[in-house]
């Protein structure tokens, strides 16, 4: 009879260490397709500065491009209550911003399922948002500002890194580059991406 409690108490112990297993995997499998995808985003921000440096080749486009930065520093960029504010630098003929509070609040809502799994790091990510939102890193959107009736929201949404470090094992990373569908702009589109010139 001890015999059997012992088999099936191996049995049952061998049973969870294979469910572990196979949800270490899930999050592997998870982890190996945010740094794909990471990979896909620098490959593209590389070809980005690659064309634009071969654009910025001729003087004429130079000049130009300088032009544009040092009017966007003298128009652009402001010291207001001991920091610096600065605007997004829009390309003049940018498209316009869809909206996405679709993908915002789904991709929200997947780190949160993915964070629920370590309570820590869930509470350590909410310690972040607030501290952000503290310091006017980013703000809440009033619902009275949500302009519901043109039918445009848009924004940026967020994910965390893992980090090798015992003080702040994780980071918040903004993702600008997020397509509703790849026929719509992100941000990032809709932004110069100039190197800028300051003096």
């Amino acid at each position: 009879m001890e015999l059997i409690k012992t088999k099936k108490k191996t049995l049952s112990d061998l049973n969870e260490k294979i469910l572990e297993s196979i949800e270490e995997e899930e999050d592997l499998d998870e982890e190996i397709e945010e740094v794909d995808r990471y990979e896909l985003e620098i490959q593209i921000g590389i070809t980005k500065i690659e064309k634009f440096i071969k654009e910025a080749d001729s003087d004429e486009n130079t000049k130009n491009v300088q032009n544009l930065m040092l009017e966007y520093q003298n128009s652009s960029i402001t010291f207001k209550e001991n920091k610096y504010v600065a605007k997004l630098p829009w390309k003049p003929d940018h498209p316009e911003l869809p909206t996405n509070e679709y993908i915002a609040r789904r991709r929200t809502q997947n780190v949160i399922d993915r964070l629920a799994k370590d309570p820590d790091m869930l509470n350590l990510y909410d310690k972040i948002i607030k501290e952000q939102e503290m310091k006017d890193f980013i703000e809440k959107v009033p619902i009275t500002e949500i302009d519901r009736e043109h039918g445009r929201i848009h924004y940026i949404p967020h994910h965390p890194v893992k980090k090798d470090s015992n003080t702040t094992p994780i980071r918040i990373v903004y993702d600008c580059s997020c397509h509703g569908n790849p026929d719509l702009p992100s941000l990032n589109d809709c932004l110069s991406s100039a190197p800028p010139i300051l003096k």
